[in-house]
């Protein structure tokens, strides 16, 4: 006895919303979204890997035998 799931008026209007808003992005619009993604996903991994190699380091000078 399954019950079909119902969902509320306003999760399908803003469903359709978003597909609105997608299909009115152009092109251009897209890359340069596209682009600041890549960019900042370029900053985390810099920032990330600048950690790393700063807790290496604080290990290598703990262990100085």
């Amino acid at each position: 006895q399954q019950q079909p799931q119902q969902q509320p008026q306003d999760q399908n209007q803003d469903r359709q919303d978003q597909q609105q808003q997608q299909q009115q992005i152009s092109p251009r619009q897209a890359q340069q979204m596209l682009q600041a993604i890549q960019a900042k996903e370029k900053d985390t991994k810099d920032k990330v890997d600048k950690e790393k190699a700063a807790a290496l380091q604080s290990r290598q000078k703990e262990k100085n035998w």
